[in-house]
């Protein structure tokens, strides 16, 4: 199902803006989809098993707290080119500069991906709760891809953060 533009960038606005404090969420408790536990997995085995040396040269130069729209389209294709995401992985990912671009962040304006994501749920959520958006299937789409994109950010964060691989510590 494809999501208005028009809707998303309703939804955007007002995304953008200083850090706030985290999503609380109880990930044990909310099962996962099949999307997201491919690219749990996928991600879990490259970074966590395969010892990529490619990877992580490529994760170290990126910082998706305070990354580029710009900088972030150059790891994903870093990333694809290195065999590291699939075309499909590839192409949801790159869904990510689409949602920057509708929330109006200049390819040149560094941003908090995590923080941008955890906004966006939050509008999206409370939207869905008020019940106020013109179509509640948009919304839940859009809710869904927004919190794979927020795991997958999450993980590359954590990740590089716990198995010290951390070049902004």
């Amino acid at each position: 199902m494809q999501i208005p533009a028009t809707f998303l960038r309703g939804l955007f606005s007002g995304v953008v803006g200083q850090p706030t404090r985290p999503v609380e969420r109880n990930d044990q408790t909310k099962p996962q989809s099949a999307d997201d536990k491919t690219l749990s997995d996928s991600l879990m085995t490259v970074l966590g098993q395969s010892g990529n040396p490619s990877l992580w040269e490529i994760l170290k130069e990126y910082d998706v707290t305070h990354i580029t729209p710009r900088q972030f389209s150059q790891m994903l294709q870093q990333l694809r080119e290195s065999g590291s995401l699939t075309e499909q992985e590839y192409t949801e990912l790159a869904q990510i500069r689409r949602d920057l671009a509708e929330a109006g962040v200049d390819a040149d304006e560094p941003v908090d991906l995590i923080d941008f994501y955890q906004k966006f749920i939050r509008k999206l959520q409370l939207m869905q709760a008020l019940g106020t958006a013109e179509s509640t299937d948009d919304l839940q789409t859009a809710l869904q891809r927004a919190e794979k994109h927020l795991k997958w950010l999450e993980k590359i964060s954590t990740l590089q953060t716990e198995l010290g691989t951390d070049a902004w510590a």
